[in-house]
Parts: C-alpha cells; sequence; structure tokens
C-alpha cells in the first residue's frame, strides 16, 4: 500500500534502481517490482532463525545493553546482505539511498559508509519505541520490568539509527514524536503519510447474513497481534453489550490471516471472513466500523481506507493519533469499554449522524491522503538541498514490510 505508489512516482520522475530484501522466497514476484524501477534485484537474506544457538543467545544478551540493537531489530548475516547489494550496486553512484523498514536497518548502516549514495534516507514508516511503549502499557506483574528495559533500549536505538540518516520519514506525527522529534525544523525528521489506493468493485457478493439487521465491523489483518487483540476487544467486551441492547445485531470481521482465536468466534452472530477478493463491498456494506486499538503504532491503514468510502468509523484515540480526525466531525472517538457501546449504539440508531460522520471522514481523507500530493512531498523530502538537479537516480533498498492492517 505504501511503497508501490512511491516507486511508480519516483520511477517515472527520477529512475530507480530497488533492491529487494526477501525474507520468504515466496513473498516478492520479480514481476511485481519490475515495472517500478530501472533495475532490481531479490536478494534472499537469512534471519535470526539461520543463526546458531550460541550466536542468538549473544545476539540476545547484547539486546539488554541500553546502547545496542533491540534483539528482534539484530541482524547476525547484516555483512553479508550488505555485501550482496554492494555487488549489485557495483561502480554506480547515486544520489538517494532510500531505506524503507525498520527490518536489517544494520544493513542500512553499513550501506550509508559505503558512500554509495550523497543523501541517505531511512523511512521508518512506524516508530519502534512508540510500539514498544503501547506494547508496555498492556503488560503487568514481573514482565513489565522486562518490557520497560526493552522500551528504552528501543528508544536508544532509534535516536541512534535517526542520528545517521541526512533525513528520517515517518508515517504519522506520533509516531515521529515519539523517540523525540527535536531535529524537525531542520527537515531530517518528517511526516509522511499513507495514502488511499482504490480498488475497483469487483461484484464480490455479500454473505446472506449482511442483508438484513444492523452490523458492526472491523477491518484488518488477521495475523496482526494489534488487530487480532482488539478484535478480541471489540467481541468480548463492546459487542457483547451492544447485543443486549441491540438484538438483531452481527458483528463481522473481515481480514486475511484470522489466528485460531479469532476463527473461534465464528457464530450465527459472528462472521469472520477471511481472506477476501475485495474487500469494497464489506466496508459500504457494515454500518458501523468499530477499531478499538490499544497498541501499536503508525497510520491505520484501514481506518482512511474506510472512511475515503464515506462510512462512519468510531475508534480509539490510539487509532486516530496517526489520522488527526476531529471527534464528532470525520469520526467518533472512544477509549473505555462502555463509551465504545454508547457510542456505537448511538451510530447504530441515528442513520443521520451515520452520514454525517461518514461525510467528515471522506472529506478529511480526499483532503489529506492523496497518492499525487504525497509522493511530489516526499521526493522533496528525499532529495532535499539536492534540488533542482538533472534527473539523479534514486536507490530504494528495504525488507518488505507486511501490511500491518
Amino acid at each position: 500500500m505504501r511503497f508501490f505508489p512511491i516507486l511508480e512516482h519516483l520511477q517515472r520522475e527520477r529512475g530507480v534502481d530497488l533492491v529487494v530484501i526477501n525474507d520468504s522466497p515466496a513473498a516478492t514476484s520479480p514481476r511485481d517490482v519490475a515495472r517500478f524501477c530501472s533495475r532490481y534485484a531479490v536478494i534472499p537474506a537469512r534471519g535470526m532463525g539461520d543463526a546458531g544457538i550460541v550466536e542468538r543467545g549473544y545476539f540476545w544478551l547484547r539486546g539488554l545493553l541500553p546502547a545496542t540493537a533491540p534483539y528482534e531489530y539484530a541482524d547476525p548475516f547484516a555483512h553479508e546482505l550488505s555485501e550482496r547489494i554492494l555487488e549489485f550496486v557495483g561502480e554506480r553512484r547515486y544520489d538517494i539511498l532510500y531505506y524503507a523498514g525498520v527490518s536489517r536497518a544494520d544493513t542500512f548502516v553499513r550501506l550509508k559508509a559505503a558512500r554509495i549514495a550523497r543523501r541517505a534516507v531511512f523511512d521508518f514508516v512506524d516508530s519502534p519505541y512508540l510500539k514498544a511503549v503501547r506494547e508496555s502499557a498492556t503488560v503487568m506483574g514481573l514482565s513489565r520490568a522486562k518490557h520497560l528495559v526493552h522500551t528504552v533500549t528501543t528508544r536508544n536505538w532509534e535516536r541512534r539509527l535517526r542520528a545517521n540518516t541526512d533525513c528520517s520519514i515517518y508515517i504519522s506525527a506520533a509516531d515521529a514524536a515519539a523517540a523525540g522529534m527535536t531535529d524537525a525544523s531542520t527537515g531530517k525528521v518528517v511526516v509522511v503519510p499513507n495514502g488511499i489506493l482504490a480498488e475497483a468493485d469487483t461484484g464480490e457478493p455479500l454473505p446472506a447474513d449482511l442483508t438484513s439487521g444492523k452490523t458492526i465491523g472491523f477491518l484488518g489483518n488477521m495475523g496482526y497481534e494489534p488487530n487480532y487483540l482488539a478484535a478480541l476487544r471489540l467481541h468480548d467486551r463492546i459487542f457483547r453489550p451492544l447485543k443486549a441492547r441491540c438484538a438483531d445485531l452481527k458483528l463481522v470481521i473481515v481480514g486475511r490471516d484470522p489466528v485460531p482465536a479469532i476463527q473461534r468466534l465464528a457464530s450465527e452472530d459472528v462472521i469472520v471472513t477471511g481472506t477476501v477478493d475485495n474487500i469494497m463491498p464489506y466496508i459500504d456494506a457494515i454500518d458501523v466500523w468499530v477499531l478499538p486499538m490499544f497498541t501499536g503504532a503508525g497510520l491505520q491503514n484501514k481506518a482512511i481506507e474506510i472512511m475515503s468510502r464515506g462510512r462512519p468509523v468510531l475508534m480509539s484515540s490510539i487509532c486516530n493519533s496517526g489520522i488527526g480526525a476531529r471527534d464528532g466531525f470525520e469520526v467518533c472517538l472512544a477509549d473505555s469499554d462502555e463509551s465504545f457501546v454508547d457510542t456505537a449504539l448511538q451510530l447504530l440508531s441515528d442513520p443521520l449522524m451515520q452520514r454525517r460522520i461518514g461525510e467528515g471522514g471522506r472529506s478529511l481523507t480526499a483532503r489529506e491522503f492523496d497518492w499525487a500530493a504525497i509522493t511530489a512531498r516526499l521526493e522533496t523530502v528525499i532529495y532535499g538541498e539536492l534540488l533542482p538537479s538533472a534527473r539523479p537516480q534514486v536507490m530504494r533498498v528495504g525488507a518488505p514490510t507486511r501490511d500491518a492492517m
């Protein structure tokens, strides 16, 4: 959702050499990337699971130190990977090294040190520190101390990584500010959100259960922990009390790779779709979308996708932190279970309110999340003081990031 529009714009305006760091042989097809670049390489990469027990133990202990990369971001094969990328680069030199995603960030550091580009730009997308902070808030007891140490280590690592860039990009203002957006005035830290990719309506039929009664929905990758935890909260603590007050209400959970805990929710009143060919018929059919996120980071892509279709969204403050919508105008906000229940009931019983909130959300996304404006801004951001230039080359290097929404 994020990188294909960016690549398409940069290839058209500047020219791109692309490296895809491939953790899974089936993850990336050359046909997927060839039209977005002048040259490309798909480079298989080994991960922590390929390291020996002693090496994994070393990186785990090392990750406890405040001045090193946390274990989940450590890469024992960074040297090997960077050498393969440098083989692809050869004698070429670029204006921009654009690295996307925090996976294998040590490779970015090595490539920058090799001076293959005049500017090194790191697109964090989401803030690892903000994600760690929100996860720590959900942990209690002795495990909380461990999580707090991890949070501090992650913050320090993110700050050091950012200091090693010429420009750092985040998907939302909340992410950019999390680890301290102290260098924003210099243009070294900037926010570039995702935009909307409209999907054509394939005419996919809806389940018969959705043709009558009232519905609330949740949309997201249901194998991603912040999503399935929010969906479980929706079912257990919001939908059930609503059902007691609205007998014909149904809950629809739309998204690929549902974990077993989500699959078990399926019943006469709960529809779990799994993967669907096109989500648009579902987005348009659901009366109210409820996104009670309480962990995670970044911009909630599916929220802006729903809003762009003019459907009303009831979401948590965390979910809205990357969007900046106004409560009661473009979305409805709630944080406690009780406020979610009360506001959802109000929306379900008031079609005019649904329409007003939906249209407000549609206007916001059209104004703030248009890809044409976003990609033009991104080009200005990554080139910085190199503009204007005579159609320089761009190199984007990055591991394909999982669509978390």
